[in-house]
Order: C-alpha cells, then structure tokens, then sequence
C-alpha cells in the first residue's frame, strides 16, 4: 500500500487523490474487522503521512491530515506499546509538524522534543533500528540549530546527535544518512569547540572522516554538501 502511495505521491503526474483514498478505504474495512489492528493503524498512518509531505513538497500544508495520522500512530502504538514502527510513525508526524512551525517563524522546539521521546521509545523497543537512531539524530541536529540560533547552549543537542548517528552506523555501516549526520553534528561540536576557545581539530578530522564515508558510499553526497555550502 505504501508504494503506491508513493508512487501516486511523486512519481506519477496524474491526481494522487484516488490512490490515496482507495488506500484509506482499504484500511479503513481492515479496522473495521479489527479496531485493534496496530499494523493496519501504521500503515493508515503512513498514509496520512504522506499525503502531508506531498502538500509540503508543494507548499500546502494540512494540520487535519497530521491530526490524523498522530491519531493512527497513537492507536498502534496502544494496541502494541512495543511495535517501533508506531513509534517512528508517530516522532515522524511530530518532526513534519516542527518543520511546518519552523516554516512559518513559529517556535518547533515542542514538536522536536516530543519527536525525540518517540523516536527514542522506537530504540527502547528495537535497539538496532539503524532508521530510528538517524531520524533521532536528525531531530537532535535541528534542536541544536535551534539553539544556537536563539543564542542558547546548543553543545549536548549537537553531541546526542552526534551519538546517535555513531549508534546508527553501528547498527547500519552503509547508511548513507547516518554518515553525513555524524559529519555536521562533529562540525558542529568544532564550531562550538572553536567558539569555546578549546580544541576544536579532533571534531573537525572526524567531521571530515564521515563526510568521506558518505561520499565514498555515494558520490552524489559530494556534490549535495558542496552546493548547500
């Protein structure tokens, strides 16, 4: 159900309206047979999920629809407290809202943290989820930006960061995202360092040591880093 959503979502020019609701309609009679279903609450979930990232993509923006896949999240996450898929489902709805806040000049730093709780409750679950260490890493990078931007200590956000990047190559070592977290939390932690006056070249090596790595897993990482300097 998935792919097809994400194929009416971006790869298709047609209208993703009907993939989308025939998706729904589909889920909808498998909780009809069983309300408790956590797997069939994930994947309407993710449905939700979707169609909010679509209309981001293209500047739209509906909290209804994040409503309710907060809602799907939550009720997998009561019929199997356990399953880490919920979790993730439900930190990736929380950091879709902190990117909308973030957008429009609102303060995000409510939804991040509340996507790290989740995010780490998916780890609690499954410690090897390499994806859930990255998407912590990546909520982490963003209260760190944060920070730094309001003028506040950003240096235990960058090293959590840091960290769970670590946990998620460990998990994962061909995980090209988790490589280039590792890279701008480490370059962050330097600037911080260097600001600091302290030592600040043990952060810079590792900081390059991973953007390498990432390069070297795919070329095309070079020119990403490259243009957004």
């Amino acid at each position: 159900m998935v792919d097809v959503l994400r194929h009416g979502f971006w790869e298709s020019g047609d209208d993703p309206r009907p993939a989308y609701d025939a998706a729904l309609d589909a889920c909808s009679m498998a909780l009809v047979a069983d309300p408790d279903l956590a797997a069939t609450h994930i994947e309407v979930g993710r449905a939700h999920r979707y169609w909010v990232s679509s209309g981001l993509a293209h500047g739209r923006w509906n909290e209804d629809t994040l409503e309710k896949a907060q809602r799907h999240a939550l009720a997998a996450i009561a019929a199997a407290p356990d399953n880490p898929t919920a979790h993730v489902l439900l930190g990736v709805t929380h950091r879709l809202a902190a990117n909308h806040l973030s957008g429009s000049g609102e303060d995000p730093r409510g939804e991040l943290r509340m996507a790290v709780e989740a995010y780490r409750k998916a780890i609690d679950s499954r410690p090897s989820d390499s994806g859930a260490h990255m998407s912590l890493a990546n909520a982490l990078l963003s209260l760190g930006e944060d920070a730094r931007n309001r003028g506040d200590d950003s240096n235990l956000y960058f090293q959590q960061a840091a960290d769970a990047a670590y946990e998620a190559i460990e998990a994962e070592p061909s995980l090209i995202g988790a490589h280039v977290n590792l890279g701008i939390a480490q370059a962050q932690l330097a600037i911080s360092a260097r600001e600091r006056g302290t030592d600040a070249e043990a952060h810079f090596r590792q900081a390059a040591t991973a953007l390498e790595e990432a390069i070297e897993l795919n070329p095309l990482v070079e020119i990403a880093t490259t243009n957004s300097g």
